[in-house]
């Protein structure tokens, strides 16, 4: 499949050679084993040729300062050049399916981009791409090929946030007690939110005893992303992407009050296509909700803040739905068990004692 398209619905033409790659899900997230499929359609023999696949995963960064200074750096996360079959005298026309499977690195980070300007005017660019792609050379040049990008999740989306929870004694400075309360915040999402999609939060606060009253409530949620470029500084750029205020339910004379709000953020802004939240040697993308109440004891007032930090995922973008003719029979291949070599050449995981090699 020559194609550069990856969205949408795409039927293979049986009436035309194509080259494509076919995996299991959209997404997968860091240690998963991916499991997918090279199919080859040949209406016409060839000469010798070689099928070969490459995937790879690569963080990016690169930074022009307010004073067009650049500073670019890449870093290699794993890479994979193999070789699925080698026909040495004639390539056959017909169809074939290719099968292959890799695990990826546990420590690999999730899809990335971003793109904006500090606070000082640099330009800050960084992402992390992952992809996978196959080729048909023939005598040492490309007759078919096809390229998909990976959506990747890090490892830390297996992980629940736990409420983030504040118990407190309030009191003046004369010491004289204004009661004690707790507060709480809590992400109400079943799972971690996408970038673009919309986080859910729970803001509870219970007061006993009170002695003063409430004269504030509000809270923000904060992102931040730090670059550091090897032989440079690191260059910081944060911003707020949502602001609330004061809930009348927060608002009472009575002398012990239990109450809660429930506030939306959504996950967006114009600094980026995918701002994931992420933690590497270059790049820490983090996310983190907070909440201030501040009250009113009389000769005094006193506030107190409590945060939560979030973990945002990648958007995962639809791709595209390969439609198999429906007459495809093809010769089925064994399933080849691949290395991911990191960039000095070494190898990040060996196949399973199971795993069948490839007949070529």
């Amino acid at each position: 499949m020559n194609s550069s398209s990856n969205t949408g619905i795409i039927e293979l033409d049986p009436s035309k050679s194509f080259l494509c790659i076919i995996l299991e899900y959209s997404h997968y997230i860091a240690g998963d084993r991916i499991i997918g499929e090279v199919l080859m359609n040949a209406l016409d023999n060839f000469s010798e040729s070689n099928l070969i696949l490459y995937s790879s995963g690569c963080e990016l960064l690169n930074v022009m300062t307010k004073y067009k200074k650049a500073a670019k750096y890449n870093n290699e996360i794993f890479h994979v050049v193999t070789t699925l079959k080698v026909w040495e005298y004639e390539t056959p026309k017909g169809q074939y399916n290719f099968p292959f499977t890799f695990k990826l690195p546990y420590f690999a980070p999730s899809t990335f981009s971003v793109r904006t300007r500090d606070n000082e005017g640099n330009l800050l660019e960084a992402s992390v791409v992952y992809e996978i792609k196959v080729a048909l050379e023939v005598k040492g040049e490309i007759l078919l090929q096809d390229t998909i990008p990976l959506q990747i999740f890090n490892n830390k989306t297996r992980c629940t946030i736990p409420p983030s929870v504040s118990e407190t004694e309030l009191s003046t400075c004369l010491c004289f007690k204004k009661g004690h309360y707790n507060l709480s915040l809590t992400q109400i999402n079943c799972q971690h939110p996408n970038y673009y999609d919309t986080a859910k939060f729970k803001l509870e606060l219970d007061w006993f005893n009170n002695k003063g009253q409430i004269a504030e409530v509000y809270g923000k949620i904060l992102y931040k992303l730090q670059l550091s470029i090897p032989g440079d500084k690191t260059y910081e750029f944060t911003i707020d992407l949502c602001e609330f205020k004061h809930s009348n339910s927060f608002f009472t004379e009575s002398n012990n009050m239990q109450t809660n709000y429930e506030f939306d953020v959504n996950l967006y802004g114009d600094f980026g296509d995918n701002v994931s939240s992420n933690a590497t040697a270059m790049i820490n993308s983090t996310y983190i909700g907070e909440a201030t109440v501040v009250f009113n004891l009389g000769v005094t007032n006193r506030i107190d803040k409590i945060t939560l930090p979030m973990h945002v995922n990648p958007k995962v973008s639809d791709g595209r739905v390969l439609v198999v003719p429906s007459d495809w029979e093809a010769s089925p291949c064994s399933l080849l068990s691949i290395y991911l070599q990191s960039r000095t050449g070494n190898l990040i995981f060996s196949p399973t004692k199971t795993s069948i090699a490839l007949a070529r």
